[in-house]
């Protein structure tokens, strides 16, 4: 946070005041498109620990078997309307493309690696990839998908919970209980969605009086819409899941906080800053 009236400009955009810092390069920026686009270093950086630690035998679940098998098969599926596309170009262009093991610009895994995992995911023999089950051009190849973000458009998009009908239709009283509980009966998307968000207290909330004589800070409602902030954007981060590295999501967390000073604030502040985090999520 920084002192005094000192304030540092989005070192992305150099238009807005940066907010927040990068946990990883430190790179003060001041939205979350400002985050996205600062630099492909992180993200190459994180992708490359997570398939380290993936390739070094890490055992995982029957979920995430299954999800890698529908990862491959799109893989595979995309190389196939790739190749079907290029059906336009020269006689020249069709050769090169269809050498994936020599083409340096084949971003792709080879066909008969594909077939080798999916064979062996559908029988059970082994849930994890290693490095021996990929050739060199494979891991070239894998390696340019994870920098260039190639790989995040053959996982499927979360969507976040709070973005359904269900959530928007939801209704708590001041205590947090719900005002409008889903009819017994209801079936369908709207029943779906409701089990996605997070339940409701069993008991009601204690009102504050009861908590503490002092009075409440009245900085205490910006802070918890800090707080929200920094828990959307972390779950649109790790798509949802952030189980596969929890300290990482932690440190993720804990630098997303404003460099304001909060008494600095207004009134008027606040709100721009609320319709700013309501589209950032």
């Amino acid at each position: 946070m920084e002192s005094g009236d000192t304030k540092t400009i989005c070192k992305v955009c150099t238009k807005q005041f940066a907010k927040y810092t990068c946990p990883r390069c430190n790179l003060r920026y001041c939205s979350l498109p400002c985050y996205k686009a600062h630099s492909t270093r992180c993200t190459e950086v994180f992708y490359s620990e997570l398939v380290a630690e993936e390739l070094q035998g890490d055992k995982v679940s029957d979920a995430q078997k299954q999800q890698m098998q529908a990862i491959l098969e799109r893989v595979q599926q995309q190389q196939e309307e790739d190749l079907a596309d290029q059906d336009m170009f020269s006689d020249h262009n069709l050769q090169a493309a269809s050498d994936a093991s020599d083409d340096e610009q084949d971003g792709g895994l080879s066909k008969e690696t594909l077939a080798k995992l999916l064979d062996r995911e559908q029988a059970g023999e082994q849930a994890e990839v290693n490095e021996a089950d990929l050739s060199e051009a494979d891991l070239q190849a894998f390696r340019r998908a994870l920098a260039t973000g190639e790989v995040s458009r053959l996982v499927p998009a979360w969507e976040p919970w709070w973005m359904s009908q269900a959530a928007a239709e939801l209704r708590l009283s001041s205590r947090g209980m719900p005002v409008v509980a889903l009819e017994q009966g209801e079936q369908g998307r709207s029943a779906d969605e409701a089990r996605q968000i997070p339940p409701a207290p069993h008991d009601p909330l204690p009102s504050l009086k009861t908590l503490t004589r002092a009075a409440p800070s009245p900085m205490l409602q910006p802070q918890l819409l800090e707080l929200l902030f920094a828990y959307c954007l972390t779950l649109r981060l790790y798509n949802g899941d952030f189980t596969a590295d929890p300290l990482e999501a932690a440190a993720v967390v804990l630098h997303l906080k404003p460099t304001a000073q909060v008494h600095m604030r207004t009134e008027r502040g606040s709100q721009n800053g609320a319709a700013d985090q309501s589209r950032a999520c």
